[in-house]
């Protein structure tokens, strides 16, 4: 296939053209929603909001109608300064050919697609692959590793330099951003924010960007390499390609300082993310130990004389720690009762456990004992015209009053805090390290961010009451700042 014959300055007019169309629409709409919100705003009271949830459907929906078309209207005004950077031409297996113009924005024309979106699954060809036989894979958001392969033959890269609408240039390479306008494009912002380097995203950096959401990334880079860039185009990719999966407030960035986070997050409004939580290290634990941790511990410093507590053999320690006493405490065996026999067998409650290990004691202990009462129901169920029926629902009465509580691991277990200075005493000496520093500061009330990471992994072993699901991706930045 030869490249398509288009006359690019023609086409850019023709787009910006179709743009002011887009924005001229969106404006009225804008206008017309925005009065019918505060109309019907107007007219539904408090009172309306409880008795009639009709009405407050009825506004949520245009809210949400006004937030869209704000947005649409916003992205068609970015594109009249730069409406696209890149081309593709290419043919698919099944013989069609195409032309598509990739931009910081996908702008429609009606059904029509003028610009596809650089989060887009074929933009991926753009910023990696060479002219020739190559492929891209459409995600499934429903699986987890589930992608389509699709493939196609690549005939042109093209290049754009576009500055206030008026086209300067283009280029054509088997390099998406080349060093000619990569450096021209640098030389004029020198103070380019973290979220405006779509047109000149290099393809290592492409790669970790559109990386399987589902799997952990450690990027590793010089100062300055575009880390922190990189992770925010990650959020922006994966909200665009997984929206069915995730949304804005599934992920949590974490950072050191609140000047870096707020630094971070200053970028992200520019890559259409919104709703993205934040935290410190400490922040983040804090929230994770929830009733575990009370008023009276201090975040402090930590003890340089104390850093083993931040090394990878600390943390597998605890982990083994916490897992064996799980396991003792938990202590799976058959429950049998002279009266009605078996109840639960050895292998129904390690079956049971096998499908629950991210589940804390204080968690398994009451559905444990739901699995007995359960039980025991199903042991004494009789027909009403059994001869023998009262005598079961009598024995039931009293066997679910009899095994109310079998279970209770948790009442042969520390607290959270007190497991932890366990844990230090017996890893301590095993290791030959002193933890009566650590342990003085413990009971004075003071913690640091290890302290807080090691109450966080004993509280979600043994306390929490449900499994940690508050976030569905964490992005830590400056990761080797926290041991």
């Amino acid at each position: 296939m030869k490249p398509f014959e288009i006359d690019e300055e023609r086409h850019l007019q023709e787009t910006l053209e179709k743009i002011r169309h887009n924005i001229r629409a969106q404006e009225a709409r804008v206008v017309k929603v925005r009065q019918e919100t505060e109309e019907m705003n107007d007219r539904i009271t408090p009172r309306d909001r409880e008795l009639n949830s009709q009405m407050s459907q009825q506004l949520t929906i245009a809210v949400a109608m006004l937030e869209h078309t704000e947005s649409m209207l916003k992205k068609n005004r970015a594109g009249l300064n730069k409406p696209y950077f890149g081309r593709i031409d290419f043919e698919e297996a099944n013989g069609k050919q195409d032309a598509l113009y990739i931009g910081k924005n996908g702008l429609m024309d009606g059904q029509e697609v003028m610009v596809v979106d650089w989060r887009a699954p074929i933009a991926k060809v753009y910023y990696e692959d060479e002219v020739g036989k190559c492929s891209y894979k459409v995600p499934v958001p429903s699986g987890e590793d589930d992608e389509t392969r699709i493939d196609i033959d690549l005939c042109l890269k093209r290049t754009y330099d576009i500055e206030k609408g008026i086209m300067n240039g283009y280029y054509d390479s088997d390099i998406a951003a080349n060093d000619e306008l990569l450096v021209k494009y640098l030389a004029q912002h020198k103070d380019l924010v973290l979220g405006d380097i779509i047109a000149t995203i290099q393809h290592e950096q492409d790669t970790i960007i559109r990386e399987n959401p589902y799997r952990n990334t450690i990027v590793q880079g010089v100062a300055g390499s575009g880390k922190t860039t990189v992770a925010l185009h990650k959020i922006s990719h994966i909200l665009y390609n997984y929206g069915k999966r995730y949304t804005g407030d599934d992920f949590c960035i974490i950072a050191s300082s609140d000047m870096l986070l707020s630094y971070i997050v200053s970028g992200l409004p520019d890559l259409d993310v919104d709703h993205v939580r934040e935290a410190r290290m400490d922040e983040f634990f804090k929230d994770l130990l929830e009733e575990d941790y009370h008023r009276e511990y201090h975040v402090t410093e930590g003890d340089p004389r104390d850093a083993w507590k931040c090394r990878l053999d600390f943390a597998r320690s605890l982990d083994q720690y916490l897992s064996k006493l799980w396991h003792r405490l938990l202590r799976p065996r058959t429950v049998e009762d002279d009266k009605i026999g078996e109840i639960i067998s050895r292998e129904q409650v390690y079956d049971l456990l096998n499908f629950r290990q991210d589940q804390s004691l204080a968690r398994l202990e009451i559905l444990l004992n739901e699995t007995l009462q359960r039980r025991i129901r199903f042991k004494t169920e009789t027909l009403p015209e059994d001869p023998e029926h009262a005598y079961y629902v009598k024995l039931r009465k009293e066997k679910l009053k009899e095994y109310e509580n079998y279970y209770h691991p948790s009442k042969d277990c520390f607290s959270v805090m007190d497991t932890y200075r366990h844990f230090l005493s017996l890893y301590a000496a095993e290791k030959g390290f002193d933890a009566s520093g650590v342990l003085k500061r413990l009971t004075a009330g003071k913690v640091d961010v290890y302290d807080l990471a090691s109450l966080a992994l004993i509280r979600r072993y043994l306390t929490a009451p449900e499994p940690y699901e508050s976030y569905g991706q964490i992005i830590i930045d400056e990761a080797q700042d926290f041991g």
